[in-house]
């Protein structure tokens, strides 16, 4: 045998493998579904979760046999069913108030159900028992409460029974609520049981009791109560409503509740009434059963039906109910879903839910206005449309006896319309919402009875509805007399509905029942048909034996002909439910056997009825319906088809013969009329049966859409030309097109919606968008046609609501593909296009009627209904509302476009604009613009920003306002607030709003503070939408690198005068992205002046954050990038930026000022770049507006400004100096570098400023600055060159014109910065003798405020003494003009007055010391309003050398010594211009001070340690060490002295040269030596002295006086040096002589390392105080771990320290040289 396999065979294993592995990646499929589903249903995101379940049902696990024992299958399978029955209950509990009893009962049936297909897969899970038990409970099911509880209790009998083993939660849950079902169902025997005794009578412990019950939000349903007298002789049915509709639901709810008594009599009592019970009568219970008592009856007030849920009281064990799906329903196309009308009503339920939430605010005194129809009807007259007049959609407020009104036949649906609304209740809103009484299209398309003519089904009859009061109260009076058990209630209620009574009509035959009516009779008629037959087989017994009088026995065949037509009605509906056209061939079927059977009895009942002369049975009416029945039935029995064709050719004989009767049976499904119309329509049908059965099959059945396709369209548009069919199959055509012709409206539509869905499966969205214009044409066409207004108005509201169910559904698709692209309505055909134009406006007149019923509301002229049907119905009209405006809208713009011709394009697109104006003003004053996503906002907002036709800027800023809540120019336009949701704007949208908003912006920008509000908020959206230019566009970063080029290289004399005359811009290149478009439209550059114009013109009292100036630069730099290069206007203003980045970085600080002035230099070269640019581009247009020149004016005024301010202190020039830009040259000595151009001279840069001030007076410019600085220019270049640009007398007359040129100011501060520098000028000129000093008075004087001010003045003309005091007193009272006292200039003049020229020190001290006398701050200096920006440190460093001055003059040592620490604490670049300059002149003032003070003598080193070795000064200088290092000997003056200049060593840390206060340390420590060493030799050599200081003598028991002389004292001094040597020579013996000299280095290493040892002893000291007070010395002070590292301490506690910082290097060696002496770190400080 071969060992080899074929390729080509596979084996049974690996086909298994296969198949297992193909399922597991289908379960883990779907697990990941059911894990989306559930974390949807976490986040209560109910439309996805819900979307997501279904996905998760249609997935191919489903699909597959659910029979398999898979461990994995079974538990996705538990998983799906029970996750999915959860969430249609938590969705419920979310909207528990808006659903009524029948729709929450509708939902707890079905999740029952899925509930039990979850447990077949998983019996052991005890909560989902408990919460079966629960959903039973709520349907009044008290036998599968009672299993689902056993269920749970008998898995835990045997713990139960075990003493040992507790109950688990679950089963003791269970078992509490088993008792108590049982007492609720007097079960005494099941209370007995062993499981219930365990519990007894206990109660749960109440902090358990919130587990006992599962879903408490879900309360019983209390349409109907049951409860038994005190006697227990009978039940009690408590109805609700008083009609029969809730009669028979209770009945069949005690019907079906098979834990009731059987034996128990039944009683119907009306809620709100008494119950009324008569004495019994003796009556059998058969006789009773087929009575009926006269009608008359008293009229009830509530005729409102009860809907229930058929499905929920049905049992499951019902031989003729309908055949169940599974617990998912399953399609056509066999996927697992809910159906569409399910999925609509949950959506529909969403979408009410969520208008609940979001409720449209009532509008207040709507006034209802046809604006909107005459614009409308206007615009539509061209195209031959139109809404006609509003009045005819308005509510008929007049109660009028004429019923026409004016309306047409074909406005007659309008009218019902208004009627039904005025009328609505729930019965209404389920046909217009649920689509109940509407067949789905595969259920009308398979239906025996779906080809019908006229008004097929019961709903659609012409026959009134059931009255409530139609005898209901008279046989519930006569049935409670009756004392009836359930059964045979049952039967007298069948019977007093079909039978005629003493009427002659049966209610049957008489009256339009409600669906849920009928099925409430079918399903009785079905559970108790054993006892009809009975009892009609007993009927017909005594029939026989005549035992029945006469006059009963058609009343009786013609309930037993009801009951056989109701048994048709429940064979054809298991039929439909087969989902095919063959017919059963099953003859053993029991809905088959039964419909025969019912056949032959009613058969046998007729032979007993009247007969005629020829004793021939009368051909009334009861006799043709059974005739017809039978033919009814024929199909049902596989006859041939020639039977069939003869059975209907004799009855439609018998129907001509007795003169063409029609039968009409409005509550029968199977047969609702019989009339030879009908019978035509029959045999019509039976022969094209097979046909028929071979097409519709297939468009059922088959997933195939092509084949679908190929079916339908056959039938629904036959074109026999483009088949190849034969003869026969023309025929069944031709035949069928009759048929279809005939049928009625419900099928027409199922067809085409049938051929829509197969397009739509293909993606062939034309032929969809096609099929859905018909449905609608003939959905409007069945409204509009003059048959409809001869039906009866219960049928007519039918069919209206039909309509609105019918448009819910198809509209919006419609609406969809049409907005989604409008160009698919112009490919369709001009038939088709026209069907559109016509069907559209009619819907809108429809819709309409509800619109402005809601504005009656809304005014209070009619009441508005309050039912939840109605909250649906409101949603569903305004999303309708605004589709079909959508629509229109879109129809119309394409048919006006494509009729004008090109030139004229304004004319249609105004046309237009106005249309959706006047829409958008309707809709939106409704709150209903934001719906369905603002559909119709998004066309009209995109039109009219494309269109931009003049005048539609109303329009557009409504729109943005809805759309984006875009708020602006509210106070230009009148804006309504339509309560929308907000959207994120868009970027395409933010390019096409923002060139109006810059409109509106230059309209309501301030020349202030520029945008603010609502406008400055819109700008900042537009800016974050829109974006920024990225560099990563190659044209963006050529420019940018253009402009930093540019902007940042040196300035080129040449190019930078050249200016003056016109410039050229860089070479930038053009930007080829929208942004240019952006920039172009000035959008970057007014953002960025919104944001500049706010710090450009405020006062600022402190620094204030430059972000914002950073974002203005920023903005103004993608201007300039993106082409708006050739503009002066964005130069000038990129220049003010940076003009305002320079003034914040030299105002508030003089840190950059001294440390960055390379920085500074760079920003002020930009600005000057920019200005000059600014000024190169100027032009002289004709059309400039005055501001446009006053602002030329201002470019002329600060590009001078700049320049002066350039070359100026604080940076002097450097923004003009080229160092450091060198270029390569070629020679004759070859290459060489040289600088790339020559400054900007001092006296160039100030004469281009002049000429720019002038040029600014000449352009018109009255500012005072232009004469001000005029002067100020010509005195700085004769300083600069020592030559007169202008004779004085120019100067001062340009400098009296700027005095006339200041502003008056009523309030407020005057400018004096004018007055001050005419004084000034005057006064130097004097002074240098440029102009004499009576010149200086006139000049004074030519001034009226100066001369009024030199009265009280001495003027004498030659003493400057007495001219320089008059001068002081006229600054003095300009001064007390400064109200805040921010001018410094005219203190200080004051001060160098008193002090150069009256010598008064004293004055001038006064003066000057107001700077300087703030105890924590350096000075009280702040920059006036127009000083320069930095100017002032310049002053304050002026202020500070001439204060400094004055005080080493007077010797002021405590005033120094604080103005050292000041300007310690101010640091080496802050508080002033060249502050080391400052620092030099006041270490030196105060050193000097503090000799002078303390008569410290030069060169004492020299003269102490003149005869002193190394040797002993190094030993001596020990024992100083150890004598100051106890803190009592601190003390004395010389220590005091060398602490001080210790002190201001250590300030200075090597800021400037310490000569002089080395040596003035070095003297002051040689003085403290020559006073403390001879005691401390006294101290070494043991001699004490202790006899009495005698009188001169020194009171120091240690002085050198007392240890050489002995004690003796000499009137005459004291030669210290031979004291000191003789104090030495005491210990040579013991010390040695060593010949080595002290040098200065010596002697400062000797006074660190004292102070070194001081420093430590303290810190010692204080961290031992710390330790004793319990405090953790480690936290508050380092000082033990600075010991433990034999480092030094720094004071941390000193109150230097606290004040300012202190530089810690510091060498610790003995050994350090004078320079590391320089820098040690002893941290005494002076108190």
């Amino acid at each position: 045998m071969a060992s080899w396999t074929a390729l080509n065979i596979l084996e049974d294993s690996e086909d298994e493998e296969v198949a297992d592995n193909t399922q597991e990646i289908q379960i883990e499929e779907a697990l990941k579904l059911h894990q989306k589903a559930l974390k949807l249903h976490s986040e209560k995101e109910w439309k996805a979760a819900g979307d997501t379940f279904e996905e998760l049902f249609r997935s191919e696990i489903f699909q597959q046999d659910q029979t398999e024992d898979a461990l994995r299958l079974r538990n996705i399978l538990y998983l799906a069913y029970r996750g999915y029955a959860e969430f249609k209950l938590d969705l419920m509990k979310a909207r528990v108030n808006e659903y009524s009893d029948e729709e929450a009962n509708k939902i707890v049936a079905q999740a029952l159900e899925w509930f039990g297909e979850a447990l077949a897969r998983d019996a052991d899970d005890g909560s989902l028992w408990r919460k079966t038990a629960k959903l039973a409970k709520r349907l009044k099911s008290s036998r599968l409460t009672r299993f689902a509880l056993e269920a749970v209790v008998s898995r835990g009998l045997d713990s139960a029974l075990s003493q040992s083993t507790p109950l688990n939660p679950e089963e003791l849950y269970a078992t509490f609520l088993l008792r108590d079902t049982l007492k609720e169902t007097s079960d005494e025997i099941g209370l007995q049981s062993k499981a219930i005794e365990k519990v007894g009578n206990k109660s749960l412990n109440p902090k358990y009791k919130v587990y006992l019950e599962v879903y408490p939000w879900l309360k019983p349903s209390s349409q109907i109560t049951v409860c038994t007298d005190p006697e227990g002789q009978y039940d009690v049915l408590t109805v609700s409503k008083k009609n029969w509709t809730a009669v028979g639901v209770a009945i069949l709810d005690r019907l079906q509740d098979d834990d009731a008594a059987t034996d128990r009599a039944v009683v119907i009592q009306l809620e709100g009434e008494p119950l009324e019970l008569e004495i019994p009568a003796p009556t059998p219970v058969t006789e009773t059963a087929i009575k009926v008592s006269p009608d008359g009856d008293v009229p009830m007030a509530d005729d409102q039906e009860i809907e229930r849920p058929i499905a929920a009281r049905r049992r499951s064990t019902s031989t003729n109910a309908k055949r169940k799906g599974s617990a998912v329903p399953v399609d056509a196309e066999g996927s697992t879903r809910a159906s569409k009308r399910v999925r609509n009503r949950e959506s529909n339920a969403a979408a009410a839910a969520a208008a609940a939430i979001t409720e449209i605010t009532p509008r207040e005194s709507v006034v209802l206005e046809d604006k909107l129809f005459k614009t409308a009807n206007e615009l539509f007259a061209e195209l031959g449309i139109s809404l006609g007049p509003s009045s005819l959609l308005k509510p008929d407020l007049k109660k009028e006896d004429d019923e026409d009104n004016g309306f047409s036949i074909s406005d007659i649906f309008i009218k019902d319309f208004k009627s039904t609304l005025v009328e609505w209740d729930d019965e209404k809103g389920n046909v217009a919402l649920y689509g109940e009484g509407i067949n789905k299209p595969d259920e009308e398309i398979l239906s025996l009875q779906s080809f019908t003519q006229a008004a097929p089904s019961a709903t659609q009859s012409q026959r009134p509805s059931l009255p409530a009061d139609d005898g209901l109260r008279r046989w519930i009076q006569r049935a409670n007399s009756q004392r009836l058990q359930i059964p045979e209630l049952c039967a007298s209620f069948i019977h007093a509905l079909l039978s005629s009574g003493s009427s002659g009509v049966a209610r049957y035959t008489a009256y339009s029942w409600s669906e849920t009516l009928k099925e409430v009779v079918r399903t009785i008629a079905e559970s108790r048909d054993g006892d009809f037959e009975r009892y009609f087989q007993k009927l017909r017994d005594d029939l026989t034996e005549g035992n029945v009088p006469e006059e009963l026995i058609d009343k009786e065949v013609e309930v037993a002909q009801s009951l056989f037509e109701l048994s048709l009605d429940n064979l054809s509906s298991s039929e439909r439910d087969r989902n095919s056209t063959e017919l059963s061939t099953n003859d053993a079927s029991p809905l088959k056997l039964k419909a025969v059977r019912w056949g032959t009895l009613v058969g046998d009942l007729m032979r007993f009825r009247a007969r005629d002369e020829d004793s021939n049975i009368n051909l009334d009416a009861l006799t043709i319906r059974y005739l017809w029945a039978n033919a009814v039935l024929v199909p049902f029995t596989n006859p041939s088809r020639d039977f069939l064709l003869e059975c209907y050719d004799d009855l439609k004989e018998t129907l001509i013969r007795l003169e063409n009767p029609t039968i009409e049976l409005p509550n029968s499904a199977s047969m609702p009329e019989i009339s030879v119309a009908r019978a035509d329509r029959e045999i019509s049908k039976a022969k094209t049966m097979d046909f028929f059965a071979n097409i519709f099959s297939s468009a059922v059945q088959s997933t195939d859409p092509f084949e679908v396709i190929e079916d339908l369209e056959i039938i629904l548009e036959p074109k026999i030309e483009e088949y190849d069919i034969d003869e026969d199959g023309i025929k069944n055509i031709q035949e069928m097109t009759k048929v279809l012709e005939t049928s009625s409206v419900q099928v027409k539509v199922s067809l085409w919606q049938k051929l829509r869905d197969a397009y739509n499966r293909l993606g062939d969205y034309s032929n969809v968008l096609r099929c859905r214009i018909t449905c609608m044409d003939i959905i409007v066409k069945e409204l509009m046609n003059p048959a409809y207004s001869e039906k009866s108005g219960e049928n007519r509201t039918f069919i209206l609501l039909r309509a609105i169910f019918w448009l819910n559904e198809t509209l919006p698709g419609m609406a969809e593909q049409i907005i989604g692209d409008p160009r698919k309505l112009s490919n369709l055909s001009p038939e088709l296009q026209q069907m559109a134009y016509t069907i559209i406006p009619q819907v809108l007149r429809l819709l309409h009627v509800y619109v402005f019923f809601e504005d009656a509301v809304v005014s209070g002229e009619i009441t508005k209904p309050t039912l939840h049907s109605y909250r649906m119905l409101t949603t569903a009209m305004n999303k309708l509302l605004v589709h079909c405006w959508s629509m229109m809208y879109l129809m119309y713009r394409g048919r006006v476009e494509t009729s004008t011709e090109d030139e004229s394009a304004h004319i249609w697109q105004e046309k237009c604009i106005r249309l959706a104006g006047a829409v958008h003003t309707e809709i939106g004053i409704r709150n209903l613009c934001k719906l369905h996503s603002r559909v119709f906002l998004k066309i009209a907002l995109k039109d009219i920003l494309d269109f931009e036709i003049q005048g539609s800027e109303p329009d557009l800023v409504q729109a943005l306002k809805c759309v984006y809540n875009f708020d602006v120019a509210l106070d230009l336009y009148d804006v309504a607030d339509h309560k929308c949701d907000p959207l994120k704007l868009d970027r395409d949208t933010a390019l096409k709003v923002f060139p109006f908003v810059m409109v509106l912006a230059e309209k309501k920008k301030s020349a202030q503070v520029g945008l603010k509000g609502a406008m400055k908020e819109a700008m900042q959206t537009l800016v974050d939408v829109i974006g920024t230019p990225s560099e990563r566009d190659k044209d963006v970063a050529y420019n940018t690198k253009m402009l930093d080029e540019y902007i940042g290289s040196p300035i080129n004399p040449l190019t930078f005068y050249a200016s003056f005359r016109g410039g050229s811009t860089p070479n930038f290149v053009s930007i080829r992205s929208d942004y240019a478009k952006v920039a172009e439209k000035g959008f970057f550059f007014e953002y960025g002046m919104s944001l500049f114009l706010r710090y450009k013109f405020a006062k600022k009292a402190q620094n204030q954050d430059v972000d914002d100036v950073d974002d203005v630069v920023k903005y103004l730099r993608y201007n300039l990038v993106c082409g708006n290069f050739q503009k002066w206007k964005p130069w000038y203003k990129l220049g003010q930026s940076y003009e305002f980045q320079f003034e914040d970085d030299v105002t508030y600080g003089a840190e950059k000022i001294n440390a960055k002035r390379d920085e500074l230099a760079v920003l002020e070269r930009k600005i000057l770049h920019c200005y000059a640019m600014a000024l190169g581009l100027i032009s002289d247009d004709e059309d400039e507006t005055e501001d446009d020149k006053a602002e030329k004016c201002q470019l002329y005024i600060d590009f001078a400004m700049q320049i002066y301010s350039a070359v100026r202190p604080p940076l002097e020039r450097e923004a003009f100096l080229v160092d450091g830009y060198e270029r390569y040259c070629s020679g004759a000595d070859g290459v060489f570098m040289q600088r790339i151009h020559g400054d900007v001279s001092l006296e160039s840069a100030l004469k281009f400023a002049i000429m720019l001030f002038k040029r600014a007076i000449k352009e018109g410019s009255t500012d005072w600055k232009n004469y001000y600085m005029i002067a100020k220019c010509y005195g700085k270049i004769a300083k600069c060159d020592g030559k007169l640009e202008a004779e004085p007398q120019v100067i001062l007359s340009y400098l009296s014109d700027s005095v006339s040129q200041i502003p008056l100011r009523e309030r407020g501060e005057q400018v004096l910065e004018p007055y001050y520098k005419l004084v000034a000028s005057v006064y130097k000129y004097a002074k240098s003798g440029q102009i004499a000093i009576q010149e200086a008075y006139e000049q004074l004087n030519a001034n009226p405020w100066l001369q009024k001010n030199l009265k009280d003045v001495v003027q004498d003309p030659v003493s400057f003494t007495t001219f320089a005091r008059g001068i002081h007193d006229l600054l003095n009272k300009i001064r007390n003009l400064d109200k805040q006292k921010w001018h410094h200039r005219m203190t200080y003049r004051m001060a160098r007055i008193m002090y150069d020229d009256v010598e008064d020190h004293d004055k001038a001290h006064k003066e000057i010391s107001t700077f300087f006398s703030h105890k924590n701050q350096l000075y009280t200096i702040w920059k006036p309003e127009n000083e320069r920006p930095g100017r002032h440190y310049v002053y304050v460093h002026q202020y500070l050398l001439f204060w400094i001055q004055m005080l080493g003059e007077v010797n002021d040592k405590p005033t120094l010594e604080a103005l050292v620490k000041k300007l310690k604490k101010a640091g080496s670049t802050g508080g002033c211009w060249k502050q080391p300059e400052v620092w030099d002149k006041v270490v030196i003032t105060y050193a000097k001070t503090l000799r002078k003070v303390n008569d410290i003598g030069e060169n004492m080193e020299t003269t102490v340690y003149e005869n002193v070795t190394y040797d002993e000064f190094n030993t001596y200088s020990q024992k100083m060490e150890e004598h100051y290092e106890k803190s009592e000997n601190q003390k004395g003056k010389m220590f005091d002295i060398l602490k001080d200049t210790y002190d201001l060593k250590k300030l200075n840390t090597g800021q400037t040269k310490t000569a002089i206060i080395d040596d003035l340390l070095t003297d002051t420590y040689a003085l403290l030596y020559q006073e403390v060493v001879p005691d401390l030799v006294a101290k070494l050599s043991g001699s004490t002295a202790t006899a009495s200081p005698k009188p001169g003598a020194s009171t120091n028991p240690m002085s050198l006086h007392n240890l050489v002389d002995g004690g003796e004292s000499s009137a005459g001094p004291v030669n210290t040096s031979v004291v000191l040597a003789a104090a030495h020579g005491k210990i040579d013996d013991y010390l040695g002589r060593k010949m080595t000299k002290v040098l200065r280095k010596d002697v400062l290493q000797k006074v660190n390392s004292m102070f070194r040892i001081i420093w430590n002893t303290q810190n010692s000291q204080n961290a031992a105080k710390l330790i004793m007070a319990g405090k953790d010395a480690n936290k508050e002070s380092p000082m033990e771990e600075d010991l433990g590292k034999g480092g030094d301490i720094e004071m941390k506690d000193s109150p230097m320290r606290e004040k300012y910082p202190e530089d810690p290097a510091s060498p610790n060696s003995e050994d350090a040289d004078d320079e590391g002496a320089d820098n040690s770190d002893a941290n005494i400080t002076m108190e």
